[in-house]
């Protein structure tokens, strides 16, 4: 399902951008990679298809300018979600099907505040209050066993200098952009019994 929801995400913050009147100058695309994983996932229908060729996973960023083009600050989220454990367990009463979650908390909750967050930041980038760009980053590949493909082949692209984005018929080139922030949201709307009101964000170890 996720390339659907790529797809509502990537026409959400183009309505975004447009209602701020910032198109042709914020932008919004995807980052696309092929999994490169240690082992065979062949159990897994997403990974073979992306082995054959038949496939391929993406990141989604849009890009809001600031005044220094230079430089970023990213706000990041991941939109795929793990499958629903009490389905697939046999032992735990499952049928076996991979099915995937919904994902309420782990994590649209963070996918909900990027959404929420775009306007806001569309609007003082409009209104040249931005001091650098924000992207705002939707990764996917963070759950098993993708084991977070989607942030290292972010940042990978990062250190070696090769990201663009693909937004539309246009490829943006951020290769001499450097990131002065990253904060990763994660579940932030957790809350449970034995873990009350919990609002978690990585900004490191």
């Amino acid at each position: 399902d996720l390339d659907p929801l790529g797809d509502y995400l990537i026409e959400r913050h183009r309505q975004a951008i447009a209602a701020a009147g910032m198109t042709g100058r914020a932008h919004v695309g995807d980052l696309p990679f092929r999994w490169q994983t240690d082992f065979d996932f062949k159990s897994f229908g997403g990974w073979k298809i992306n082995q054959e060729g038949n496939g391929r996973e993406r990141n989604i960023l849009v890009v809001i300018p600031g005044k220094n083009r230079k430089q970023a600050v990213v706000m990041a989220d991941h939109y795929d979600t793990a499958y629903m454990e009490d389905v697939y367990e046999k032992e735990r009463g499952g049928s076996g099907a991979r099915v995937a979650a919904a994902g309420a908390d782990d994590n649209s909750s963070a996918t909900a505040t990027l959404l929420q967050a775009a306007s806001i930041f569309l609007t003082l980038a409009r209104e040249g209050k931005l001091e650098r760009d924000v992207w705002l980053l939707h990764l996917t590949g963070e759950e098993f066993p993708s084991d977070c493909l989607g942030a290292r082949n972010f940042c990978q692209a990062l250190v070696e200098g090769t990201l663009k984005l693909h937004a539309g018929d246009q490829l943006v080139d951020l290769a001499n952009v450097r990131v002065a922030g990253v904060v990763v949201m994660d579940m932030i709307a957790h809350n449970r019994e034995n873990a009350q009101d919990i609002f978690q964000i990585a900004p490191g170890d």
